[in-house]
C-alpha cells in the first residue's frame, strides 16, 4: 500500500510539473501586452518601460519562468499585475463561492441522477419504455450546453416569472439557476453511469446465488448490488467533481458568480500572467488530487483491488 501511494504521489508531483510549464508557456503566447491594458494605448514608451520593471516583465522568459516556479514552491503563485496582492489569496477569498457551487451542483445532480438510474436498471428487462425513457431524458440533459440552458433559466424564470434573481452571489436564491445550469448535464451524464453499473451488476452470478438464498429484491441492493455498483460511480463522481471547477467558469460569467470561474476569465480579458497561471494551476491540483483520492478509494471498495495492491 505504501509503495503504491508513493508511485501515484510522485506521478502526481510529475503531472503538475508539466501542467505548470505547459501553463505559463502557453500563456505568455496569448497576444496582448499587459502593460498596455494597465496604462492605455497612449502610454508613453518611459512610462511602459517603467511598469515593465516595476513587473519584472523586462526579464527574458527563462528568468521569468524561475522565477514562476519559485512562486509555485512557496505556493504564493506570484502577484497579480494589477492588485499586486499574492495570487494565492485571490484564490482563498473567491474559492468558497465556486465549492458553494460545485457542491451545491454536484448534490443537486446526484439527486436527480440516482432514482432514474437506478430504476431504470432494476426494471428496464421488464418494462423497455422505463429504459428508453431515461435514456431519452439523459440524452437531452447531455444535448442541451450550459451556455444555452443557463440564458434560458434566466428569460423564464428571472424575466419572465420573476421567482428568482437574475445574477450575484448576495444570498442562497440567487445560487438555484447557476446550480441547475451545472446540475442538468452531470446528472445526465451520472444517469446513465448508474444505469449501466447497475444494469452490469445484476447479471453477475452473486446476484443469482443472492436470489437463491431468498434474499429480496431490495435486501440484494442494498447489501451486495450497491457496494460494487459504487466502484465505477465514485470514480465518476470524483472527476465530475473536479471538472467542476473548470465547468463553472461559463457558468459563473453568465450568472455573474463570484468564483474563481469569474476571476479567471477578468484576469484574461486583462492578460493578468500571474493570476491566469495560479488559477489554472490550482485547478489542475485540485484535479488532480481527487483522481487520487479517487484512486485510494478502490483500495477501501473493492477487495480485489486491495489484493493486487498487496501482490505488487
Amino acid at each position: 500500500m505504501r509503495n503504491y501511494i508513493l508511485k501515484r504521489f510522485l506521478l502526481l508531483l510529475f503531472l503538475l510539473v508539466t501542467v505548470s510549464s505547459l501553463v505559463f508557456f502557453l500563456v505568455h503566447l496569448v497576444p496582448g501586452d499587459p502593460v498596455l491594458t494597465i496604462l492605455g494605448e497612449g502610454a508613453s514608451i518611459e512610462d511602459i518601460e517603467r511598469v515593465k520593471q516595476e513587473l519584472n516583465l523586462d526579464k527574458p522568459i527563462i528568468q521569468q519562468y524561475l522565477d514562476f516556479t519559485k512562486n509555485l514552491a512557496d505556493l504564493s503563485f506570484g502577484k497579480s499585475l494589477f492588485t499586486n496582492r499574492a495570487v494565492s489569496r485571490s484564490i482563498l477569498i473567491y474559492l468558497p463561492n465556486t465549492l458553494y457551487l460545485a457542491l451545491a451542483a454536484m448534490l443537486l445532480a446526484l439527486v436527480i441522477s440516482f432514482p432514474p438510474g437506478v430504476w431504470a436498471a432494476l426494471k428496464g428487462d421488464t418494462h423497455r419504455a422505463v429504459d428508453a425513457s431515461v435514456t431519452f431524458l439523459s440524452s437531452v440533459g447531455l444535448a442541451i450546453p450550459n451556455f444555452f440552458l443557463g440564458p434560458l433559466l434566466i428569460i423564464i424564470f428571472s424575466l419572465e416569472l420573476g421567482w428568482l434573481p437574475v445574477s450575484g452571489s448576495e444570498g442562497v436564491e440567487y445560487i438555484i439557476l447557476p446550480a441547475v445550469t451545472l446540475a442538468a448535464s452531470m446528472s445526465a451524464f451520472l444517469t446513465r453511469i448508474i444505469r449501466n453499473s447497475v444494469s452490469m451488476e445484476l447479471q453477475k452470478p452473486y446476484v443469482l446465488l443472492a436470489r437463491a438464498k431468498g434474499l429480496t429484491e431490495f435486501q440484494i441492493f442494498r447489501k451486495h448490488l450497491l457496494k460494487n455498483a459504487m466502484i465505477p460511480i465514485m470514480t465518476v463522481i470524483g472527476l465530475q467533481l473536479g471538472a467542476l471547477l473548470t465547468g463553472t467558469i461559463i457558468t459563473e460569467t453568465i450568472f455573474s458568480w463570484q468564483g474563481i470561474g469569474s476571476l479567471l476569465v477578468t484576469s484574461i480579458h486583462r492578460r493578468d500572467y500571474p493570476m491566469v497561471q495560479g488559477i489554472i494551476v490550482f485547478i489542475t491540483f485540485v484535479y488532480l488530487i481527487l483522481s487520487f483520492l479517487v484512486d485510494l478509494s478502490y483500495f477501501f471498495f473493492d477487495p480485489r483491488t486491495r489484493h493486487e495492491i498487496k501482490n505488487q
